[in-house]
């Protein structure tokens, strides 16, 4: 439920922000529509996203509608929908936390070790290896934690900024009806999103499309029924461990604090802000191989709060104290 969750010289400097700020938002008028798959730092959610990316990509070639794709694990700044960028947000869940928290560890441990050019069969490998050695308690109670604070920044943004909430339990579930909600939220008729850039698709789709037919035929191709089943293989293959650990009264205690904690702390996932990403991960030492997971994994949820990104506009100081690992904020 708190996943689903909405909750309810200087006049010189001052035209010139004003003028930006225009600018801003002639840009956004003229932009296609951005689409952000957001997505947890984790083997099985990057997964996710490039299943989803491949199937809207092939879909979008045949309704003749342009979109652009942003598959991302940062979280948007702090704002409205003029502030992130964005059009409409698709946002993965990984269930049960402990699971997204292992999901985390091996992701990061993946990324850090990643040359660039490692195939499937090495990540697969890789995550094998580091199941051998699972991280402590400790360090599965705090990933988790950062993971609640990911999905309590998600929650305040889904109160502006249309949002579809998917989680690996519906994939599992049935992977068809799981697309057909994908497709129909982002190719819905209501085509005249802010940015559609006053011109008209070409075609539209049919008046309440279901998209039923084409989620089955997408699930059976070859090409993207592949990317769903290597999802699925790596989800059972944490599954497993994730399984396997829970039987630990450390792992169960560890996680149960971590929780009841984190859901204090953020008054159920709804507190403004939401509590730093670096709260409990700026302490340790840089070559502690399980503070460095946390330092990566944190680093890669802080909002994309850069100065050149012509379609972000960063005005809250909390998100910039984010971008430089500023837990206090002051």
């Amino acid at each position: 439920e708190c996943l689903r969750h909405v909750p309810s010289g200087k006049a010189a400097a001052s035209s010139a922000a004003v003028d930006a700020g225009l600018e801003l938002e002639e840009r956004m008028i003229r932009q296609k529509p951005r689409i952000g798959i957001m997505i947890p730092p984790g083997i099985i959610s990057h997964s996710f996203a490039t299943w989803i990316e491949k199937v809207l990509e092939r879909t979008g070639d045949e309704v003749h509608m342009e979109i652009e794709i942003l598959v991302t694990s940062h979280v948007p700044v702090y704002g409205y929908g003029k502030s992130h960028g964005y059009t409409k947000l698709i946002r993965f869940v990984t269930l049960p936390m402990s699971l997204a928290a292992l999901d985390a560890y091996l992701w990061s441990v993946v990324s850090i070790s990643d040359s660039g050019d490692m195939g499937l069969d090495a990540v697969m490998e890789l995550v094998r290896q580091n199941l051998a050695h699972p991280p402590s308690a400790d360090f599965i109670g705090r990933a988790l934690q950062l993971v609640m604070r990911w999905h309590c920044r998600m929650s305040h943004v889904s109160a502006h900024t249309a949002m579809l909430t998917l989680t690996l339990e519906d994939v599992i579930n049935d992977p068809s009806i799981t697309l057909a909600s994908v497709l129909g939220f982002v190719w819905r008729e209501d085509w005249e999103w802010e940015g559609h850039g006053n011109h008209h698709p070409t075609q539209r789709p049919p008046p309440q499309r279901g998209w039923k037919h084409e989620a089955e035929e997408l699930v059976r191709n070859h090409e993207s029924g592949s990317l769903l089943q290597t999802m699925l293989d790596q989800a059972s293959l944490v599954v497993r461990e994730t399984t396997s650990s829970a039987g630990g009264l450390a792992f169960r205690k560890a996680i149960q604090g971590a929780f009841a904690s984190e859901m204090k702390r953020s008054s159920g996932m709804t507190s403004w802000p939401c509590p730093s990403f670096w709260e409990g991960v700026e302490s340790g030492s840089d070559k502690d191989n399980e503070v460095r997971a946390l330092q990566h994994v944190a680093g890669e949820m802080v909002p994309n709060c850069s100065d050149d990104d012509p379609f972000v506009r960063c005005t809250i100081n909390k998100d910039r104290c984010e971008v430089k690992h500023d837990a206090k904020c002051k």
